[in-house]
Protein backbone atom coordinates (compact mmCIF):
# COMPACT_ATOMS: atom_id res chain seq x y z
CA UNK A 1 0.00 0.00 0.00
CA UNK A 2 1.34 3.58 -0.84
CA UNK A 3 1.76 6.30 1.73
CA UNK A 4 1.31 8.62 -1.20
CA UNK A 5 -2.17 10.23 -1.08
CA UNK A 6 -4.46 9.90 -3.94
CA UNK A 7 -5.56 12.70 -5.71
CA UNK A 8 -9.40 13.56 -5.67
CA UNK A 9 -9.94 16.96 -7.43
CA UNK A 10 -11.13 15.31 -10.56
CA UNK A 11 -14.41 14.28 -8.50
CA UNK A 12 -15.22 17.26 -6.62
CA UNK A 13 -18.16 18.72 -7.87
CA UNK A 14 -18.27 22.43 -6.84
CA UNK A 15 -14.97 23.57 -9.01
CA UNK A 16 -17.77 23.29 -12.25
CA UNK A 17 -21.06 23.88 -10.96
CA UNK A 18 -22.80 24.36 -14.38
CA UNK A 19 -21.96 20.60 -15.26
CA UNK A 20 -22.89 19.03 -12.34
CA UNK A 21 -26.29 21.15 -12.26
CA UNK A 22 -26.58 19.59 -15.94
CA UNK A 23 -25.46 16.37 -14.60
CA UNK A 24 -27.81 16.41 -11.48
CA UNK A 25 -31.22 17.44 -13.99
CA UNK A 26 -30.24 14.31 -16.65
CA UNK A 27 -30.00 11.83 -13.91
CA UNK A 28 -33.66 13.43 -12.41
CA UNK A 29 -35.18 13.24 -16.08
CA UNK A 30 -34.35 9.65 -16.33
CA UNK A 31 -36.36 8.70 -13.19
CA UNK A 32 -38.67 10.86 -12.92
CA UNK A 33 -42.24 9.63 -14.10
CA UNK A 34 -45.98 10.76 -14.06
CA UNK A 35 -48.28 9.64 -11.57
CA UNK A 36 -50.91 9.65 -15.32
CA UNK A 37 -47.57 7.54 -16.93
CA UNK A 38 -47.80 4.66 -14.02
CA UNK A 39 -51.63 4.89 -14.34
CA UNK A 40 -51.60 4.16 -17.89
CA UNK A 41 -48.74 1.50 -17.74
CA UNK A 42 -51.07 -0.13 -15.15
CA UNK A 43 -54.01 0.39 -17.13
CA UNK A 44 -52.49 -1.30 -20.36
CA UNK A 45 -51.34 -4.76 -17.96
CA UNK A 46 -54.72 -4.52 -16.14
CA UNK A 47 -57.02 -4.96 -19.62
CA UNK A 48 -54.35 -7.27 -21.09
CA UNK A 49 -55.40 -9.49 -17.91
CA UNK A 50 -58.96 -8.84 -18.45
CA UNK A 51 -58.61 -9.81 -22.34
CA UNK A 52 -57.13 -13.05 -21.19
CA UNK A 53 -59.28 -13.98 -18.82
CA UNK A 54 -62.63 -13.07 -20.56
CA UNK A 55 -60.87 -15.50 -23.55
CA UNK A 56 -60.61 -18.73 -21.14
CA UNK A 57 -63.69 -18.17 -19.91
CA UNK A 58 -65.12 -18.46 -22.65
CA UNK A 59 -63.23 -21.20 -24.50
CA UNK A 60 -65.27 -24.27 -23.09
CA UNK A 61 -68.42 -22.78 -23.63
CA UNK A 62 -66.79 -21.75 -27.45
CA UNK A 63 -65.35 -25.89 -27.63
CA UNK A 64 -68.76 -27.33 -26.43
CA UNK A 65 -70.82 -29.59 -28.38
CA UNK A 66 -74.15 -30.07 -26.87
CA UNK A 67 -76.69 -28.08 -28.76
CA UNK A 68 -79.15 -29.05 -26.65
CA UNK A 69 -77.82 -26.78 -23.36
CA UNK A 70 -77.44 -23.72 -25.83
CA UNK A 71 -80.44 -21.78 -26.45
CA UNK A 72 -81.97 -21.57 -29.87
CA UNK A 73 -82.40 -17.92 -30.42
CA UNK A 74 -84.34 -18.44 -33.52
CA UNK A 75 -87.15 -20.51 -31.54
CA UNK A 76 -87.13 -17.27 -29.45
CA UNK A 77 -87.58 -14.89 -31.93
CA UNK A 78 -91.15 -17.32 -33.70
CA UNK A 79 -92.73 -17.29 -30.13
CA UNK A 80 -92.31 -13.38 -30.07
CA UNK A 81 -93.13 -12.61 -33.16
CA UNK A 82 -96.42 -14.96 -33.24
CA UNK A 83 -97.31 -13.50 -29.86
CA UNK A 84 -97.01 -10.19 -31.54
CA UNK A 85 -98.67 -11.04 -34.84
CA UNK A 86 -101.34 -12.31 -32.27
CA UNK A 87 -101.26 -9.26 -29.95
CA UNK A 88 -101.68 -11.38 -27.17
CA UNK A 89 -99.43 -9.57 -24.30
CA UNK A 90 -100.48 -12.20 -21.56
CA UNK A 91 -99.19 -14.79 -23.32
CA UNK A 92 -95.85 -12.84 -23.89
CA UNK A 93 -95.82 -12.25 -20.27
CA UNK A 94 -96.23 -15.24 -19.10
CA UNK A 95 -93.63 -16.85 -21.28
CA UNK A 96 -91.03 -14.41 -20.14
CA UNK A 97 -92.04 -15.30 -16.59
CA UNK A 98 -91.28 -18.84 -17.69
CA UNK A 99 -87.73 -17.71 -18.20
CA UNK A 100 -88.60 -18.40 -22.24
CA UNK A 101 -89.86 -22.17 -22.18
CA UNK A 102 -92.87 -22.97 -24.36
CA UNK A 103 -95.34 -24.49 -22.22
CA UNK A 104 -96.93 -26.91 -24.88
CA UNK A 105 -93.27 -28.39 -24.71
Amino acid sequence: MDDERIDLSPLDVTKDQLRYERLVRGVLSRTQRSVADDLARAGVRALAVAAVLAVLAWVPALLRRDDAARPSGEDHVVTLADFAAKDNAVAAASWFASGGVDSDE
